[in-house]
């Protein structure tokens, strides 16, 4: 049995990391959010990323079971903080001396430790199971089918049963075996009994029928001593195998259960912590054709978790696969840029994303291209690291892959910066792969505002007064660099 709370069919797993993965959380400044959500807890930071930047949804429907189980768990915390301490108490169980004897070579050490644990185990399991039939319910399939399948194979028949079994293991009553003999003629146990114990009757019975039938061994007979505890090792061994499987069965369940919750409560957490400050954030609408995206309320998380203030903006790329923003420095376009970049990682991941309302389609990959600085080993120049980024990058791209650049092609002179700008975006986005690029390149948006202005978005920064800016609107290309502007702000 597997928990399955990030998708129906699949566990989570060690995915290999991407190639640009690195970049992505660079550019798109991803650090302080993931900090956010652990809260220095470095095992949850380490599911967070893994699954954010390596596992997020492929398609409509494992979007949809993420979204539900979170909606189930934000609405129940405190249920959803209780299952998690279930499974990782579950994981604490087998202390520094348990470990040690795991790795024994005595199969009768090993079975009267896993013996212990197993029986601890199971009440977890019962405890677990017992969360599922509280009078609040949940909705979400991945939870449903979870507890569902708590209740069908834990029940009493079965914790009973298991309870007994793992009784019998302890051997306090010694151990019975059926045997035969190799070609040799040594003795070979082939098989474990129960114990007789006190069996009531049949106990009694069978003593009485076999009360002559042994041998004993004398106290300093070291040689008989060790022949016996070499079968009954050899006996034991298959037996202690069964249950070191079984042991290892039920604290897998238990870890990847705690690591696909370690998950979702690092949403919740972010969440809180927004709503804390007034912000909203907000489940989006996803499919899996279409543009771009559109959005209400979008902002950058960044800016509240810095103790920033948060511009909020609305965007309508519904229907385009390119959206084009120029304008202003220090106008908000790159905070703009990393803003939807986040939330359409956190949108793919099956969490919130950062807006009032937020509507996407799901990408094949999300790359960026921003502008680095100088080459500190001078190995090569500016312009030079951004035709090799780029060139890294367009092997890994398909169709409806989302590119995110910012300030890219700049290093050169408006004139080249602008045609090596122009013919990249355009092959891209005729090979199918989505583009937000933010630019000062003039002659560069300018000529596919002109040619293709009504297939684009244009979003432009205004230059405005401090109470306009940050927000930024559907608007064309401007010529102007807004010199006199910054130089009237700062002088």
């Amino acid at each position: 049995m597997l928990p399955h709370l990030l998708d129906p069919e699949k566990s989570l797993a060690a995915f290999p990391a991407s190639a640009q993965e690195q970049h992505l959380v660079e550019d798109l400044g991803l650090a302080p959010l993931f900090t956010a959500m652990a809260e220095d807890d470095d095992e949850r930071r380490e599911i967070v990323e893994r699954v954010i930047l390596r596992w997020r949804c492929r398609d409509a429907a494992t979007l949809r079971y993420r979204q539900e189980a979170l909606t189930d768990l934000s609405a129940q915390p405190e249920r959803a903080e209780a299952i998690f301490a279930i499974a990782q108490n579950s994981l604490d169980l087998p202390g520094q001396s348990h470990q040690f004897l795991l790795f024994s070579k005595s199969p009768s050490r090993r079975l009267r430790a896993n013996t212990v644990l197993m029986q601890e185990l199971l009440r977890q399991l019962q405890a677990l199971r017992d969360l599922g039939s509280k009078e609040e319910t949940f909705h979400s399939d991945a939870l449903r089918k979870l507890f569902s399948r708590l209740q069908q194979e834990i029940d009493e028949g079965f914790l009973q049963a298991a309870q007994e079994a793992l009784a019998a293991l302890q051997l306090d009553e010694g151990v019975r075996s059926a045997a035969g003999a190799d070609a040799a003629g040594r003795c070979v146990p082939e098989a474990l009994h129960g114990g007789i114990g006190n069996q009531g009757w049949l106990g009694k019975l069978w003593r009485a029928q076999h009360e002559d039938a042994g041998f004993s061994i004398a106290d300093r007979d070291e040689a008989g001593q060790t022949a016996l505890g070499k079968l009954r090792e050899q006996l034991l061994t298959q037996t202690a195998q069964v249950l070191d499987d079984a042991v290892a069965r039920v604290l897998q369940f238990f870890r990847l259960l705690r690591d696909e919750l370690h998950f979702y409560l690092a949403a919740i957490t972010l969440q809180q912590k927004l709503h804390q400050q007034g912000l909203s954030c907000c489940l989006p609408e996803v499919q899996e054709g279409g543009g771009l995206l559109g959005a209400t309320g979008l902002y950058s998380p960044l800016l509240p978790l810095r103790g920033e203030s948060t511009v909020t903006n609305d965007i309508d790329a519904r229907h385009t696969p390119l959206i084009i923003i120029t304008g202003a420095n220090r106008g908000g376009k790159s905070t703009l840029l990393r803003a939807i970049g986040i939330s359409q990682l956190w949108a793919e991941s099956g969490l919130y994303s950062f807006a009032k309302t937020m509507h996407t389609s799901l990408c094949q990959g999300i790359f960026s291209h921003f502008q680095q600085e100088e080459d500190a080993k001078l190995q090569h120049g500016k312009f030079a690291e951004e035709l090799q980024r780029m060139q890294d990058i367009v092997p890994e791209l398909r169709a409806r892959s989302l590119v995110l650049f910012n300030e890219s092609f700049a290093a050169t002179n408006e004139q080249e910066g602008s045609e090596i700008a122009r013919q990249i975006t355009l092959a891209l986005r005729d090979a199918g792969v989505r583009i937000i690029f933010v630019t000062h390149l003039y002659s560069f948006a300018k000529n596919l505002f002109d040619k293709e202005g009504e297939k684009i978005l244009f979003l432009r920064a205004s230059a405005e007064p401090e109470a306009q800016r940050f927000q930024l609107l559907p608007g064309a290309p401007q010529a102007s660099s807004f010199a006199r502007e910054i130089y009237q702000k700062i002088f």
